[in-house]
């Protein structure tokens, strides 16, 4: 069945395929952290730049603490870099990575492929069948808000490459070096997580050939 996250008042996630939906409850903080920050895409150094340490361990321990403990980070919170940095530690603070070390070798050997293509099958394929309904949600939930990040990478200075520096300690927990598939997860988040079937290596090498096929000849010399 697909996986898709239907939370009271949000859109279903773009994880959604086609066929049965299997709904998927996001841990609380995560949902008002990516809640909160969708209006705010287009923020400078948005997840690079440092939050007040202070403010964000005070909402984390009420989130800890949940119940009536739990903040509304629409009334509670007004910096967006608070909410940015917040969103980073929970994923840096999970007991497991949320790619645990047998995932980065898997992703590091498709990293080596030389065939982009089908190093980007290869990933897509990883993630339907490593990770269960609930992890795979909430990473379709993140990377989709740091793709519609990279989209304004004009503005915000935060590319897919940038944001990967930025998110890969907290997605890994280790020293490995996996930036360049987050950066891919990032960039073609669309292809990855199941919103088309089109993948774009393969589109932009057609429309390279396509290209050349139908660039007119050059004019013939004069004799």
């Amino acid at each position: 069945p697909a996986r898709a996250c239907v939370r009271p008042g949000r859109r279903r996630s773009p994880a959604a395929m086609a066929g049965d939906m299997v709904a998927v409850e996001l841990p609380q903080l995560v949902a008002q952290c990516i809640d909160w920050l969708e209006p705010h895409v287009r923020e400078a150094g948005l997840f690079r730049k440092s939050a007040n340490a202070k403010e964000m361990a005070a909402l984390k321990r009420r989130f800890d603490q949940g119940g009536s403990a739990t903040p509304t980070l629409a009334k509670d919170c007004r910096d967006v870099h608070v909410v940015a940095g917040l969103l980073k530690v929970y994923f840096r603070e999970l007991p497991e990575p949320v790619f645990p070390k047998r995932v980065g070798v898997e992703l590091r050997r498709i990293e080596d492929m030389d065939d982009d293509a089908k190093a980007l099958d290869a990933l897509r394929a990883l993630l339907q069948a490593r990770f269960g309904d609930a992890k795979y949600v909430l990473l379709a939930e993140l990377f989709g808000l740091l793709a519609r990040v990279s989209e304004h990478h004009s503005v915000n200075m935060m590319t897919p490459t940038n944001l990967a520096v930025c998110w890969t300690p907290s997605l890994f927990h280790s020293g490995a070096s996996c930036t360049d598939t987050v950066a891919t997860m990032v960039r073609h988040y669309d292809y990855v997580f199941g919103r088309t079937d089109e993948n774009p290596v393969l589109a932009r090498r057609a429309a390279r050939k396509a290209a050349v096929a139908n660039k007119p000849p050059p004019p013939a010399s004069a004799a």
